[in-house]
């Protein structure tokens, strides 16, 4: 895309104001940041062979001092990100309302207005599903939940994570990324709406001067060692002066913008477009416009914090327990080992001391002996410190000990691990809240997209239609034969639907479930009575439809019968009903002497001969072959 010099000046313009704003910020986070990974993944110290969690660097009187770090962050940390994103959510789309039918004193009306009411409710549901899974298989071939899982554990590190989706029009499918450093994005929030949108984003990232020059030779000329920057056209974001360790890495810069119109009134965008422009060691390299796409495609996920827009960490929960339990413990190794060393009483010169360091040998005059060799093993540090501390995390992170998977005697029956769960799942709510609206976001801009290019017809299938929501898998750890009990006795008892049911015991696709269902119970060779219960079944429909088609015919005729019988062959005054209940009263006149008659015992016959005077035809029904087996008989007439 071609731009004006106006237009890279004020994109650099941009960009620089940008950093300059962000850049103390950013310093701030990236310390705070790092404190969080240090915790997290501790790095190794090869001067004690472990991997040191401590604060403090290690120094030389530390030597011979024990320096043990116990993970726990991590543990918590991975135990919040399993119970959030585990398991992807599930969208669920309502279906849109189809009112129900007034009742009419006209059966055929009635029936009439129930069959386009099934037929509309059939179609909104099987629109309902196709949504659905449209926009599953978009998030399936996507790795969406893989993302997600990533995205989730970044955010419970440092208290904010971004996740950056790019449509792949030649695929038809979306391109995620989130390995992206959160001390790097430098966002620009909307003054529109509830501050919750982006208007501009700048994501900052040092890169190899090597591999920078290999993409865009003009904007990193190496040095003549092949490795640095040139520094006559070095990118300096700082005043400070640049060293060849410095000059190994150029600043790639990733800038996203929407530049669209808004309503005065409303605020609404009326012209959506976003523009894109990457500079690299301080040169645009280039710039992309996206007409029609109303957001920056850029997504984050955040713990809620009112102090600033860092949010809060999961690892800055632990820290005062993980710094107080590493410490607590290696001072309670030290002590142990002091007082459970040996200790040796010699019997000979009684002014020599004499002091056993490790590895040590030490000569004993002949007149000199041990006499006694003392070892303590009794002795032993309080433990409850410790245990306070342990009680106090489970509390602060909300993570109980039944999570940390400690069952205690209280806690054996199901009750009881319900109501320790219910600590956890009061923790979750804004957690879960968190996750929705982030995916609202992505998903929004998932259907813009998709309804923009029309994958698979998908400006059809949507149009618009926003109304969704993510149902997120139950985590209590409930016993599966318990939920589904209850769940089949709700269901045998009417309480619940299918659905419902299905969906109870984890099933993420009734609808599939419901029509696997009925295609086995199809199976006359599997299930015989059911093929055959189901064929009764369309003939009692078809007899049901027969015999509405005969009262509308029935009725018709006595209304007839009542025109020509008024003076002048006018219909009879009366109200409606009062005409609906005379029809009523000849038309069952009319059936009762239409019907045969017969003596006891006998079967009634298949026809009857019509009568003269009245040729009005009419069809009857008969039991033949048992009480469900129903058949048509030809037409007779009214008597």
């Amino acid at each position: 895309m071609a731009l004006s010099a106006e237009k890279r000046e004020d994109l650099n313009r941009r960009i620089e104001a940008l950093r300059t704003a962000w850049s103390g910020y950013q310093s701030n986070l990236r310390a705070r940041h790092a404190a969080y990974l240090r915790a997290f993944s501790p790095r190794f110290e090869p001067k004690i062979g472990e991997h040191d969690q401590w604060p403090d660097q290690f120094r030389p009187e530390d030597e011979g001092h024990t320096r043990s770090s116990f993970n726990m962050v991590r543990a918590a940390v991975e135990l919040w990100t399993s119970l959030e994103a585990s398991d992807f959510p599930s969208v669920r789309w309502e279906e849109t309302y189809v009112p129900v039918p007034a009742p009419s004193m006209q059966e055929s009306q009635n029936v009439g207005r129930r069959r386009a009411y099934r037929s509309n409710k059939a179609v909104e549901q099987h629109l309902t599903t196709t949504r659905e899974h449209m926009l599953m298989r978009q998030v399936r071939i996507s790795k969406l939940p893989r993302h997600f899982y990533r995205l989730t554990l970044k955010k419970n590190v440092y208290g904010q994570a971004w996740v950056r989706s790019i449509p792949d029009r030649a695929h038809r499918t979306f391109i995620n990324t989130t390995a992206i450093d959160p001390s790097t994005v430098y966002p620009v929030w909307s003054a529109y709406g509830d501050g919750r949108q982006l208007d501009a984003v700048l994501v900052a990232t040092r890169r190899s001067a090597a591999a920078a020059h290999a993409q865009y030779p003009e904007a990193v000329p190496l040095a003549r060692d092949g490795i640095t920057a040139d520094d006559s056209a070095y990118y300096r974001p700082s005043a400070d002066f640049p060293s060849d360790k410095d000059r190994a890495f150029v600043w790639v810069e990733d800038y996203w913008m929407l530049e669209a119109g808004r309503d005065k009134t409303t605020g609404e965008i009326t012209e959506p477009r976003v523009l894109n422009a990457v500079r690299v060691n301080g040169k645009l390299v280039a710039t992309e416009e996206y007409p029609g796409w109303t957001t920056v495609p850029y997504f984050m996920l955040a713990h809620e914090d009112e102090r600033d827009n860092a949010n809060f960490s999961d690892v800055a929960t632990m820290l005062p327990f993980q710094d107080g339990m590493n410490k607590m413990l290696s001072q309670q190794q030290d002590v142990i080992f002091g007082e459970s060393r040996p200790r040796f009483k010699f019997r000979g010169d009684a002014d020599r001391q004499i002091r056993l360091d490790d590895d040590q040998v030490i000569s004993l005059d002949p007149d000199e002996d041990f006499e006694q060799v003392q070892v303590n093993v009794n002795t032993f540090p309080t433990q409850q410190h410790g245990q306070q501390l342990l009680q106090l995390m489970q509390r602060a992170t909300g993570l109980p000990a039944v999570v940390w998977g400690e069952i205690q005697a209280a806690q054996n029956s199901g009750r009881a691990l319900s109501t320790a769960w219910r600590a956890t799942a009061s923790r979750m709510v804004p957690r879960i809240h968190a996750a929705s609206e982030m995916l609202d976001s992505l998903v929004g801009f998932w259907l813009d997209c998709m309804e923009l290019y029309d994958w698979d017809h998908s400006k059809e299938l949507y149009g618009g239609n926003r109304d969704f929501l993510w149902d997120f898998p139950n985590k209590e750890p409930r016993d599966f034969l318990e939920v589904t009990t209850d769940a089949l006795n709700k269901f045998n008892g009417g309480l619940w639907d299918f659905k419902t049911a299905a969906e109870a015991i984890g099933e993420t696709s009734p609808d599939e479930l419901d029509e696997a269902i009925r295609a086995e119970y199809m199976d006359a060779v599997r299930h015989p009575e059911k093929a055959q219960s189901y064929i009764l079944l369309q003939r009692l429909q078809q007899q049901i439809q027969i015999e509405a088609a005969q009262a509308g015919l029935q009725q018709s005729a006595m209304l007839q019968q009542l025109a020509q019988s008024a003076p002048g062959g006018a219909p009879s005054a009366g109200s409606p009903d009062q005409q609906a209940g005379a029809a009523t009263q000849a038309r069952t006149q009319a059936a009762q002497r239409a019907a045969p008659t017969q003596q006891a015992g006998q079967p009634a016959p298949a026809t009857q001969a019509a009568q003269a005077g009245n040729s009005t035809k009419f069809s009857t029904l008969s039991q033949d072959g048992g009480p469900a087996m129903n058949r048509v008989i030809d037409q007779g007439t009214i008597a």
